[in-house]
């Protein structure tokens, strides 16, 4: 991967796939930005839906392929 596309795809406000479960089981999943997803949370936890899982969605819009969203996420991960 080159690196403006590394730059491009680390600072893209991304489409994130949240998921989240009632206390009865049933899960549903949220769509929302990367800058959004702390907001969705408290939203979801507020009717009485807990965290399960958080993904990168298959449509977003920076059309990110498997191998360079793992790529993006190590990058990401050494940075800290």
């Amino acid at each position: 991967m080159n690196i403006e596309r590394l730059q491009f795809l680390n600072s893209f406000d991304h489409l994130a796939a949240v998921e989240v479960e009632h206390e009865s089981g049933y899960r549903m999943w949220v769509t929302c930005r990367d800058s959004e997803v702390g907001h969705t949370i408290d939203a979801e936890a507020a009717i009485g839906y807990a965290l399960s899982d958080i993904d990168h969605h298959a449509k977003c819009e920076c059309l990110a392929s498997w191998d360079e969203w793992l790529f993006l996420l190590d990058f990401q991960r050494l940075g800290q």
